[in-house]
């Protein structure tokens, strides 16, 4: 019994050690990279927009980010909003929230 739990032990730290060297060695950039695919999935071409603000944070056991684009057609001026998350550091961006609106003038 006392064999099992030290290797359940190891296997557990290795595990959060791989957490935490992906969360890492990720780049922050992969979140924009996946707001952007979100919204050409919705019919934005890429050079449409603009990122505004890009905000990640994280802990050692994942992260959220909120990236923020602008459109760059003066003519209908958009923001959109994406919302993102990684449950755990080496798993990719999921998309949590889409938002798009109207600027206010």
């Amino acid at each position: 019994m006392r064999r099992t739990s030290i290797i359940l032990a190891v296997c557990l730290g290795l595990l959060l050690l791989v957490n935490l060297i992906a969360g890492i060695a990720s780049p922050d950039q992969w979140a924009v990279d996946a707001a952007k695919a979100k919204c050409a999935e919705q019919g934005w071409q890429n050079l449409d927009l603009a990122c505004a603000r890009s905000e990640v944070s994280g802990s050692l056991f994942g992260k959220t980010a909120t990236i923020e684009f602008e459109s760059r057609d003066k003519n209908q001026p958009k923001k959109i909003r994406v919302t993102l998350r990684k449950p755990v550091n080496f798993v990719g961006w999921q998309v949590v929230d889409y938002q798009e609106e109207g600027h206010q003038r």
